[in-house]
């Protein structure tokens, strides 16, 4: 939630322990494996199973939230018109903010439209 002030976590990694394909466990960081250490940071994944890690911390109390809201269909065009008219009557002034949607069918809420579960034709 803070990753438009400290960057992704990745960029907070201080060092890890991985264990290798081999079954060999290491440290890996800035001073020691440093060519790992920079690959598990956002080369890509399969480097090894980190066991444990160290991250940076930031002591400032910065201030976030999370909230999580649910709409059925016949709501999720008004709350998008309501947030794009409150973004812009109260514009960002340089907080994060990720809207992610996932639209999935509830039988419990519309049994008129449930999921698919069978084979493609």
């Amino acid at each position: 939630m803070l990753q438009d002030l400290r960057g992704f976590a990745a960029d907070n990694l201080v060092s890890a322990r991985l264990v290798l394909a081999n079954g060999s466990a290491i440290t890996v960081s800035g001073s020691q494996n440093p060519d790992l250490f920079w690959a598990i940071r956002g080369a890509g994944h399969n480097f090894g199973i980190a066991t444990s890690f160290q991250v940076k911390i930031d002591d400032d109390k910065a201030k976030w939230t999370i909230a999580i809201f649910v709409f059925t269909k016949e709501k999720v065009k008004g709350f998008f018109n309501t947030w794009n008219r409150l973004e812009d009557e109260y514009p960002d002034r340089g907080g994060l903010l990720v809207v992610i949607g996932a639209l999935a069918r509830n039988p419990d809420i519309d049994a008129d439209h449930v999921s698919y579960s069978g084979s493609p034709s």
